[in-house]
């Protein structure tokens, strides 16, 4: 799945999402373009995109503005014939309002959709929510549940970040003031046999400080979850981390680590976007100057037996250049990432493009993985 918020099929910025299958052979050949059937000037449609299995949903953050409904999640699922079909919309029930940002970010696993509103305002102008959506009847889905934070303020920015597995949601507060302003959070929510969701935990950085925005960015995987901080300072001013939090057998959780890159830098942003898969966690910098200024990077981790994570290897564009932000999104699952690089100009400037890359067991270039990259 590639977002592409600013196509302008519907009108300018009305957005879009694509939709790639790789084959056996290991080739990638774009399958479908999403375009919603409702679709308008400046909806920002592709703004978030998650897929799992056969549903797709798609984020458009700012559909309706101005009309009392300021933003939808459309649901696809995928026909028999190769073809996604529009299953249905999703909106906040009973107190959708302009600037909620509602699908700002989307989480899918299949049966459990998350959906973002930062902009929300139950507890104060942007504290933030977000709602949970389960399949009802055929093809609809309804509302289960409503999320926010049990000391949210004004400002939290609670739903800028979703990830969610089963019975549990991450959601991450980059706003939120606890270690000073902006140092940010995330929170752990479950889900009972009845349907019914709590917060199970806050986390928040050991060494948070002001301005850091830990929870800009989150991932979620097997009782593991990864939180970037994308304006932490430790390799210099915004050079960005990312944290590791693990879940114990009683529902505690404790911080495992602290990621950042091995050749950080002032403005690199690490921590931007994150994904982990297992034992695997990826992280966007996508400021980071490798191959130009702004070109951008993302670095893979790996756990070992002991819950020590380390660099094992640091991800480029082949053809990088200035100011492609490459690593401003990131998603991993077992042996494969893609990156984007949302301001890649191989179409015209800042058209973007996508890379993918696959990791080659048991070979070796400079004692790190091997990698085969194809780009989208």
């Amino acid at each position: 799945m590639v977002g592409a918020k600013g196509d302008d099929d519907n009108g300018i910025l009305s957005g879009s999402a694509y939709v790639y299958v790789l084959d056996g052979a290991g080739a990638w050949s774009q399958q479908a373009k999403l375009i919603p059937y409702d679709g308008a000037a400046n909806d920002e449609f592709g703004v978030s995109v998650s897929i799992s299995g056969e549903t797709i949903t798609v984020g458009a953050q700012l559909e309706g503005w101005g009309a009392g409904k300021a933003g939808s999640v459309y649901v696809f699922v995928f026909e028999g014939d190769g073809s996604w079909r529009h299953q249905t919309t999703h909106n906040a029930v009973g107190d959708f309002a302009d600037r909620e940002f509602f699908g700002a970010s989307v989480s899918t696993d299949g049966e459990t959709n998350l959906v973002g509103a930062p902009g929300d305002d139950d507890a104060g102008e942007s504290s933030g929510s977000v709602y949970v959506f389960v399949p009802f009847s055929g093809d609809s889905w309804t509302q289960q549940a409503k999320l926010t934070a049990a000391d949210a303020e004004a400002g939290d920015n609670f739903g800028t970040s979703v990830s969610g597995s089963g019975d549990t949601a991450l959601v991450g507060a980059p706003g939120a003031g606890d270690k000073g302003p902006f140092s940010g959070a995330a929170y752990v929510f479950v889900r009972d046999g009845a349907g019914v969701w709590s917060q199970q935990a806050k986390l928040t950085a050991s060494d948070g400080a002001a301005f850091d925005g830990f929870g800009a960015s989150v991932s979620f995987s097997g009782g593991t979850a990864l939180v970037g901080s994308f304006q932490d300072d430790d390799n210099g001013i915004d050079s960005g981390s990312a944290y590791l939090f693990v879940r114990d057998g009683a529902g505690i959780w404790g911080q495992q680590d602290k990621l950042t890159a091995s050749d950080g830098a002032e403005s690199d942003r690490f921590g931007s976007s994150v994904s982990i898969s297992g034992d695997s966690a990826l992280v966007g910098a996508f400021q980071n100057d490798g191959a130009a200024t702004s070109s951008g990077s993302a670095y893979v981790f790996a756990r070992d037996g002991a819950g020590s994570w380390s660099q094992e290897t640091k991800l480029a564009a082949s053809d990088g250049a200035s100011s492609d932000l490459f690593g401003g999104a990131v998603v991993s699952s077992g042996d494969t990432a893609q990156v984007g690089a949302s301001q890649d100009d191989d179409a015209g400037s800042d058209s973007g493009s996508a890379y993918v890359f696959l990791s080659c067991a048991g070979l070796r270039l400079d004692h790190r993985p091997a990698t085969r990259r194809r780009r989208l």
